[in-house]
């Protein structure tokens, strides 16, 4: 619902054209996840991450497959920059695993307390690692303990405070920016786009009739900016 995938016939097509180093986003979002009516997987981000990382392995596999045997597919997973460079001086395609996720370490927080401890956060970076992650988004649609969202625009980003409000308990604190033209400007769904949210959607049934803060113009340095 909010990000694209790519048919790996157009990836491949890509790779013939010259690109040779592509990063492969994990995405996950949990409160997205949950406003699914029908899903497929479980909405830990950790989970869901891990599962794409499989199909990751598993589409490897495949272009190899199609390709003559192990190893000699265009479609390659590197998992360190001397691999890398071997990988595109032979021509193919250097495929780096990344996450974007809003609570990528399962490190949420509820008014402003941390729902892991530092052990746990260490241990998760380690499994990620061990994957084969090499980069990573802190933070993204949600706040999270680590680190503030970055703010959309117009309904999108009133219908993403809906949900930030809904995980951690507070919407997103804003403040006015220094010059006219900076940031981006927070606003209230209506009652009408959350009549029609809430007929697709259950979450935002609960928001219909909750007062959003007043409209602030987000500043980059602000909490959530």
């Amino acid at each position: 619902m909010t990000h694209q995938q790519t048919y790996y016939v157009w990836l491949q097509r890509a790779r013939m054209s010259g690109l040779r180093l592509v990063v492969a986003q994990t995405v996950e979002d949990e409160p997205f996840c949950r406003i699914e009516p029908v899903r497929s997987h479980s909405c830990s981000e950790p989970v869901a991450i891990r599962l794409q990382i499989r199909t990751l392995r598993a589409l490897e596999q495949y272009v190899d497959g199609k390709s003559g045997g192990a190893g000699r597919g265009w479609f390659r997973l590197v998992f360190s920059p001397a691999q890398a460079r071997r990988v595109i001086a032979r021509g193919k395609l250097a495929v780096i695993i990344g996450i974007e996720s809003s609570d990528p370490l399962g490190c949420s927080e509820s008014m402003g307390t941390p729902a892991c401890t530092a052990a746990q956060v260490d241990r998760r970076l380690d499994q990620f690692r061990r994957l084969g992650v090499r980069t990573m988004f802190v933070a993204h649609w949600i706040n999270n303990a680590f680190a503030g969202a970055a703010f959309e625009a117009d309904a999108k980003g009133a219908f993403i405070n809906i949900f930030n409000r809904l995980q951690t308990g507070a919407w997103f604190t804003t403040a006015a920016c220094p010059a006219a033209g900076e940031g981006e400007e927070l606003r209230t769904l209506t009652q009408g786009e959350l009549q029609v949210l809430a007929g697709f959607f259950r979450a935002p049934r609960r928001s219909r009739t909750r007062a959003c803060p007043p409209t602030r113009r987000a500043g980059s340095a602000t909490r959530g900016g």
